[in-house]
């Protein structure tokens, strides 16, 4: 979005809609308000784009109501299906991945919390016992214990009202110990971030400590915990847009800077022996790309351990130090790869440990070695499903498309039957910091022959936002074109295109006048 300025929180994004928060909160969720989040906080922490949020006023009021479902997604004798959960997944990689044995030592992935509320979570206990997490319900603080499915709230002083004392803000994170969460908490009153940390096992809502309370315009999010439990490491985001790692003294509420970059998010993860941040740096503030870097906590060394041109995020340690795990595009689809490093630095080259993961939203390993991860909470996918005479489903549905799991949504039948248009996120395209509107290119329509399964991909010179307030793409009479709705950040803004599937040429149709189109003017 270049340099236009963010609207950093709830409280910002309901006076520029000049609503309250729980208005705004109800507009994400049913009418597709386009809402961004950090990928490694809790999903509450938010950010939004004014000029998205005009795009999607404008999008409310021009785009033409759709078809009832039943008539845009039957066809005869099949059913298309839209699958939309949200899930806490875990996988077991191991305690040490070693490129030798990292194929094997990839388990398969099992659920275990299809969070229907939403709202993701924060952090997974060392021991794999508890999660951590934002109650969208109440905005307090709440751990739910994995194996009895019991949920706790540990705060209860939140609220979405602008009358609350403020709200738990994301980031929360359980210490090794097991004993105490370290949680981001927004303050009403002094409209600022504070870190505070709350018992575990304390009496029902032990009054929290704040452990620091920000006098700027910033945002202070937990990431680590010292071994010995006296520090925290943070990732602190300023008002002049820059994003700095560092460590905040639990005691003193003192911080000290241990890194600064320009202002997109880092996914930054504390070693297990406490000596070293491994962190994704993006190569540029308008860069898709990123590489995989490892600081020492002393600030004696910095080493970039993945050097790639693909996007390289989300890093892990597993549980012996020995070994980082991250996120990769580099071969066209989200991959889980490895590397080896010993002392901060790299010892080998990277290998690919899990092919086309889709939208894992990474948590962490813990000690035995399980990766606990989160599915995209706009999870959608595509079924074909046989039906009767009576149009009872005869069979159980199956895939309709089995490449990028989790991120194809909006099908749309030819006149004719014989092809189906669908959009499929690519690359990463909830990843931070591109939410809802996803960058170019990353969005693409997709044209499927149903007779051989053959699909072809069309990338658009434009962004489609990922929301069911967007209609799906309509085909034309004569099966050669489509129409989407999309966005491009030069002129001519907001508007209606035809993509003839011959070509893959786009042509502007019709563009709205609007709030959403008034700077391309």
């Amino acid at each position: 979005m270049g340099d236009e300025r963010r609207l950093e929180s709830w409280k910002e994004i309901g006076v520029y809609l000049q609503k309250d928060l729980r208005t705004a909160r109800r507009w994400e969720k049913e009418e597709g308000l386009p809402i961004h989040r950090h990928s490694h906080k809790a999903r509450a922490s938010v950010y939004a784009f004014p000029s998205e949020i005009d795009a999607w006023r404008a999008s409310r009021k021009v785009v033409p109501e759709p078809l009832p479902m039943w008539k845009t997604l039957l066809a005869p004798h099949r059913l298309l299906a839209l699958a939309t959960t949200v899930a806490l997944c875990l996988v077991m990689v191991g305690n040490g991945v070693r490129p030798a044995s990292a194929q094997q030592a990839v388990k398969a992935a099992t659920q275990i919390w299809p969070n229907a509320q939403g709202g993701g979570a924060d952090s997974i206990s060392p021991d794999g016992r508890l999660i951590s997490f934002v109650d969208w319900e109440s905005g307090n603080l709440a751990v739910r214990d994995l194996a009895s499915g019991s949920v706790r709230r540990l705060t209860n002083t939140g609220g979405w009202k602008s009358s609350d004392p403020g709200w738990v803000d994301g980031g929360s994170l359980v210490s090794p110990d097991g004993i105490q969460v370290a949680y981001n908490w927004w303050d009403n009153k002094t409209s600022h971030d504070e870190i505070r940390i709350v018992p575990l096992n304390g009496t029902e809502f032990s009054p929290p400590r704040i452990v620091r309370q920000n006098k700027e315009d910033e945002a202070i999010t937990p990431f680590g915990w010292s071994p010995d439990g006296k520090q925290l490491y943070v990732e602190r985001r300023l008002s002049d847009r820059t994003t700095q790692l560092a460590v905040v003294s639990i005691q003193e509420g003192t911080l000290h800077v241990l890194t600064s970059m320009g202002w997109m998010a880092a996914q930054a993860k504390l070693s297990p022996d406490g000596r070293f941040i491994a962190y994704d740096r993006p190569t540029g503030d308008a860069a898709p790309s990123s590489d995989v870097v490892i600081l020492a906590i002393d600030g004696s060394q910095e080493s970039v351990v993945v050097n790639h041109p693909a996007k390289d995020f989300s890093p892990m340690w597993s549980p012996d130090g020995n070994h980082v795990l991250f996120l990769s595009d580099r071969t066209g689809r989200t991959s889980l790869w490895s590397v080896p490093v010993e002392n901060g630095k790299s010892k080998g080259e990277p290998e690919m440990i899990k092919a086309d993961v889709g939208q894992m939203l990474p948590l962490d390993i813990v000690r035995d070695g399980t990766l606990y991860y989160m599915v995209e909470g706009r999870r959608r996918n595509i079924h074909f499903a046989e039906l009767d005479s009576s149009l009872k489903v005869a069979k159980p549905p199956v895939p309709a498309a089995e490449r990028f799991l989790n991120g194809n949504f909006h099908p749309s039948w030819s006149p004719d039957g014989e092809f189906l248009a669908y959009y499929s996120a690519r690359e990463g395209a909830y990843r931070r910091p591109l939410g809802p509107l996803a960058p170019e290119s990353t969005t693409v329509l997709v044209i499927r022959t149903v007779k051989t399964g053959e699909e072809r991909d069309i990338r658009l010179p434009l962004q489609v936002p990922a929301y069911p307030v967007i209609a799906e793409p309509k085909w034309f009479p004569d099966g050669r074109s489509v129409l989407v709705v999309g966005w491009v950040s030069q002129r001519p803004g907001f508007g209606y295109f035809r993509v003839d599937l011959g070509s893959g040429k786009t042509e502007l149709l019709h563009r709205p006048q609007g709030p959403a189109n008034r700077t391309s003017t």
